[in-house]
């Protein structure tokens, strides 16, 4: 058969034409789902955040064990269910945290009925030298080692860089000073039920806020228009601090899920979502393409 007779196939533009009218009409509506949700999503958050949510600035995405206070094995997965306010603790500078624990028991007292918040100490101090036995009856003499306090125990180098890293607690190069002294953070982290960190990465930074308090307070001495107004008397901004933690943890308490199997699955849901997704693009993308090439071949 000479082949180089044969006429070309007649196109069918019209055909053709309603094919790509389909593709562009299902890609802007797919688009316009994406972007709809997008918008939602953001106007929904929006909302929370005026309402008291705390932005999220990470969560735990792997888990680590420690020895407990009572020297059991326990990790950072088993806060999953509950509010948990963390701190970094070292019961050789206990004065160094003067700060941090009058912040806890303030926040305790504040949430005294409330069980599902939780309070859990790092300390900073080796295992090795520090354990359980020596750690707890100093922090239950300083009044944290109540029924809803933990400390987590370190195992030296692997821990301190699971906090700083997961916990966006600390800079590893920055945990001693010269003097050999630790450098402890002047934080608490929150940790949502579903082990998201709440508040800003230093709104809850206490240190700040009280290098905030005494600058504003020598601005205060020379404006004469704020110098007496109540509001700006004592200690205004750490109250602050801790009033806006205390906003965002009530909000927590009242909108977020605290049922462990249900955040499990959850999670276990949002793994699967961005494949399925992809998947199901795919397919549609395949299906559509077989419609065009079988069309064509009754052409």
């Amino acid at each position: 058969m000479d082949v180089s007779k044969l006429e070309p196939a007649e196109r069918n533009f019209k055909r053709e034409l309603t094919t790509l009218i389909s593709i562009l009409a299902l890609a802007l509506v797919t688009g316009g789902i994406i972007i709809g949700s997008y918008i939602n999503t953001r106007m929904k958050q929006n909302k929370e955040l005026q309402e008291g949510r705390a932005p999220e600035i990470g969560e735990l995405v792997k888990n680590y064990s420690f020895k407990n206070k009572e020297d059991k094995p326990s990790s950072f997965y088993d806060c999953t269910g509950q509010v948990t306010l963390v701190a970094c603790i070292s019961i050789q500078q206990l004065e160094d945290s003067e700060m941090i624990i009058a912040a806890l028991k303030d926040l305790e007292e504040r949430f005294k009925d409330e069980d599902r918040v939780r309070f859990l100490l790092l300390s900073m101090d080796a295992e090795e030298d520090y354990p359980a036995a020596k750690v707890v009856p100093v922090l239950t003499e300083a009044g944290m080692m109540g029924e809803r306090w933990d400390v987590a125990m370190s195992n030296g180098a692997p821990f301190l860089a699971y906090i700083n890293k997961q916990m966006k607690f600390i800079h590893l190069s920055k945990h001693k000073n010269s003097a050999g002294k630790w450098i402890i953070p002047q934080r608490i982290r929150v940790m949502g039920p579903n082990l998201k960190l709440k508040g800003k990465e230093d709104e809850y930074d206490f240190a700040k806020a009280l290098a905030d308090q005494k600058e504003a307070k020598e601005e205060l001495k020379d404006n004469p228009k704020f110098r007496d107004d109540p509001k700006f008397q004592g200690d205004f901004i750490l109250d602050h601090v801790k009033a806006v933690m205390e906003k965002n943890i009530r909000w927590t308490l009242a909108n977020e899920e605290f049922n462990k199997e249900k955040i499990n699955e959850a999670k276990t849901a949002n793994i699967y979502r961005v494949p399925l997704f992809i998947a199901a693009g795919f397919i549609l993308f395949l299906v559509i393409l077989g419609s065009k090439v079988k069309r064509s071949q009754t052409v």
